[in-house]
């Protein structure tokens, strides 16, 4: 934490869980980092890096769901979550289908 400016934290769909979120947080407060949700599809097992088929409708409950979990963790510290930067097959499907990119924006 130290030697960046912001962290992408897994907010429990591909990686991490409250116990994580909370001591990433807390890092990142004591260091002085900007903090992001890292939201992905629900997908422990393939560690987000699979694409999965959802409607507009469940990918804005995926990522409104991770965001909270996050913003939940950072109000009680006292912290805010500043951005949202998709992970993994997530991510490629946004970039490569509308669709996806509009229900995550």
């Amino acid at each position: 934490m130290p030697h960046i400016d912001q962290a992408n934290i897994a907010c429990g769909f591909h990686a991490g869980d409250a116990i994580v979120m909370r001591r990433t947080l807390e890092l990142a407060r004591a260091n002085n980092v900007s903090v992001g949700a890292h939201t992905s599809y629900p997908d422990l097992q393939g560690f987000g890096r699979r694409s999965m088929q959802c409607s507009h409708d469940e990918i804005v409950a995926i990522i409104q769901y991770q965001i909270s979990a996050l913003e939940g963790i950072a109000k009680i510290l006292r912290m805010s979550v500043n951005y949202v930067k998709p992970h993994g097959a997530m991510y490629n499907d946004m970039m490569a289908k509308k669709e996806v990119r509009m229900a995550i924006m």
